[in-house]
Parts: structure tokens; C-alpha cells; sequence
């Protein structure tokens, strides 16, 4: 398993032209639908599926990276890598986060509160008419059909979480999705995001829901 998640890049628009690029070929993807601000208006705007290489930071150059030549691409990683490890070395080394070069993983113990075990359950939005627009699902099954290959569905619990809107997106790709009580989850930051103990227990419900799929244990019966 390998975690192409994205830090601040809701739309997989940048995803999309990484696996063209590269010809990512797995065979099960797992789409996070991202709930964005939950507001109807927004949530195209803010949808995995959107078309347009959106980001949460204005500098971070989605577009550019996109179109680095493999030579640069390697350049960039190897030197990253060097630089990293010289600092590592001079006990100069200081991040919040980081994700495993092997997995994609994320690191996120040393977020603000992410460790604390008294953190408070997520509040959902008063707003929960939040269904799946028509264009969104259009740009769904564009998205499906150009990464090829199974498809499940999940929405990491927060805030904004919506299962109308994910069940909606499923219904019409006719694929498995996962849903879950949002607020049986705490949270670091008011709802935005999972604190260590819940991200562990979301993880926990998710791959025991995966294992369980007809279309899971097709593709791995090991």
C-alpha cells in the first residue's frame, strides 16, 4: 500500500496527472472524499473530482510540480533527501510532521494536541443537506474512468463529513463507500481534523470494513 494523500490539496486533480505521468497502475484505489466547507455552494468547488489543481496554500505550486521532467523530479527528491539527512545528523532536524518515503505514510505526533487523549468529539455542521450534485458526479465517473483500475470510497470523519453526499457519489459509480458517525470521533483542532487515538480507530474500522469487500478479497484471497 502506498498513501498518495496531499497535504492541503483537496482536489485530485494533482493526483491524477501524478499516476498519467507515472502510469500508477494499483489495483484498488481508495478515494477520500474530503467534505470541504460544507456548504452546498462550495462543494464542488472543494471536491476531490473537481478538475482544477486547487490548493489550501497559494505557494505551493501544484501546477509546476505537475510538469517537472522525471530529471527534475528525481533531482528534487534526492536532494531533499540529502539535505534532510545532513540535518538528521547535526541534531538540526526539527519538523511537525512528516510522511515515510516507503508508504506515503503521515507522522502527526507532534501536531499541536495531537496526542492528547482529553480531546474533544467532533460537532458536525447544523447544515446536513449537503447532497451530490449532478456535475459533481459527472466529474466522478470522468476521474474513475481515467485512473482505471477498483474503486472504494471513504470520508475521514470531521466537521463537515456528509454521508448523503458520499452515498450519493457511490450510488452513481456503483462502488463500495465508508461511512461512519463523525462525531464518535475526537479531534485537535475543532473538527478539521482526526487526534491520535481517533485516527487510529478510524484506521481500526476502515481496513476491517476493507477486508470484508467482495471486491477486496477478489484482488488479495491471501
Amino acid at each position: 500500500m502506498f498513501n498518495m494523500a496531499f497535504a492541503g490539496v483537496p482536489s485530485g486533480e494533482f493526483a491524477l496527472r501524478i499516476i498519467q505521468k507515472w502510469g500508477l497502475k494499483p489495483k484498488m484505489w481508495v478515494i477520500d472524499l474530503y467534505a470541504g466547507s460544507g456548504e452546498p455552494s462550495d462543494l464542488i468547488d472543494n471536491s476531490f473530482f473537481n478538475t482544477s489543481l486547487l490548493s489550501a496554500f497559494k505557494s505551493s505550486g501544484t501546477a509546476e510540480v505537475a510538469s517537472y521532467s522525471r530529471l527534475r523530479s528525481y533531482r528534487n527528491v534526492l536532494g531533499r533527501n540529502i539535505a534532510w539527512r545532513l540535518k538528521l545528523a547535526l541534531g538540526s532536524l526539527k519538523l511537525d510532521s512528516f510522511r515515510s518515503a516507503e508508504t506515503g505514510n503521515w507522522y502527526l505526533d507532534n501536531w499541536p494536541n495531537s496526542a492528547l487523549d482529553n480531546n474533544p468529539n467532533i460537532k458536525l455542521t447544523d447544515d446536513q443537506f449537503c447532497p451530490a450534485s449532478p456535475r459533481e458526479i459527472e466529474y466522478a465517473k470522468r476521474y474513475v474512468e481515467a485512473i482505471g483500475g477498483v474503486v472504494v470510497l471513504t470520508q475521514v470523519p470531521s466537521k463537515f463529513s456528509c454521508a448523503r453526499r458520499v452515498d450519493g457519489i457511490a450510488s452513481a459509480l456503483a462502488v463500495a463507500a465508508l461511512t461512519v458517525d463523525a462525531e464518535q470521533f475526537s479531534s485537535p483542532d475543532g473538527g478539521g481534523h482526526l487526534d491520535r487515538a481517533s485516527a487510529r480507530k478510524y484506521s481500526a474500522l476502515f481496513f476491517s470494513w476493507l477486508e470484508r469487500l467482495p471486491e477486496f478479497r477478489q484482488l488479495f484471497p491471501n
